[in-house]
């Protein structure tokens, strides 16, 4: 079924037509929107009921996955960092052990729970959700690739700097909190924006706010030669690239050859991708 943008609200009544044949097909036509389908139906979605609301949130789910399955890249095609940070993770888990199911559900989850017990939660209420009542902690092993992923972090409750700090993000994402990363001195740090202050979180250290936050981040924009911090956010693609690098050595150590190509063959689609868009960028202006 072809299927165009202004097709789009005439599909979305037929969610619920009395036909299991027309429902099916316009299931399969509406996730042929890929990653768009999401943020094009949202505001249409939160006047629905909850059986739709459960209906779409599976066609969705279909569509990015599908998106992927096609290009891994298409993860950044989505509309927020960190919505593009959730779904470049969930790229990642295709060929795992761990399901993109488990994580979905697994985000869902802590998001419930976190509204429930703090209903008008800020971002330090999140950290000591995360950290204390959930009890996600900093690996005491030796780090690998594994440790990174967002789906280790949430199935076995501890992970590497990076991979609690992602999981923090999208955790916050789900409950209406923005947070970023940042990388100062070696170190990921979850980001919050409060007003004009900085303040940064440190999930090694089980979510522990960093009361030199603003000067770190002065400091850090006078190390790298920028005027000002505003500029030291982690995009989703340099955080990626990151993950990428610990994969890619991760499976070299290890012996795993074709994983070990595929990896190389993601960051390089990735790294051309990024070159692409600073030349894009740089002609435009």
């Amino acid at each position: 079924m072809q299927v165009r943008t202004d097709q789009l609200p005439f599909l979305l009544t037929l969610l619920e037509d009395s036909s299991p044949v027309v429902r099916d097909q316009v299931k399969r036509a509406l996730a042929g929107f890929g990653p768009f389908l999401r943020p094009a139906t949202l505001g249409w979605v939160q006047a629905q009921g909850e059986e739709v609301k459960e209906v779409w949130e599976h066609i969705c789910c279909k569509a990015e996955e599908q998106a992927l399955e096609q290009s891994w890249l298409s993860w950044m095609l989505l509309d927020s960092p960190a919505s593009q940070l959730e779904a470049g993770m969930m790229a990642l888990e295709f060929g795992g052990s761990i399901s993109k199911v488990f994580i979905r559900e697994a985000l869902d989850d802590l998001a419930d729970d976190f509204l429930r017990l703090f209903p008008n939660g800020q971002t330090h209420d999140l950290m000591d959700f995360l950290f204390r009542v959930k009890g996600f902690e900093h690996t005491l092993r030796e780090e690998t690739y594994l440790h990174h992923r967002l789906g280790y972090v949430l199935r076995y409750g501890s992970g590497s700097q990076l991979g609690l700090a992602i999981m923090a993000v999208v955790v916050g994402s789900l409950v209406d909190l923005p947070l970023s990363l940042v990388k100062l001195q070696g170190n990921w740090l979850v980001l919050e924006q409060s007003g004009q202050e900085k303040i940064l979180y440190n999930p090694e250290h089980r979510g522990a706010r960093l009361l030199r936050s603003e000067q770190m981040c002065v400091e850090e924009a006078y190390r790298r030669g920028l005027l000002s911090p505003e500029n030291l956010e982690a995009t989703p693609e340099e955080i990626m690239l990151e993950v990428l690098e610990a994969h890619l050595e991760g499976y070299k150590r290890s012996g795993l050859r074709q994983r070990e190509e595929e990896m190389m063959e993601k960051r390089q689609d990735l790294a051309r991708e990024i070159d692409r868009r600073h030349l894009a960028g740089y002609l435009s202006e």
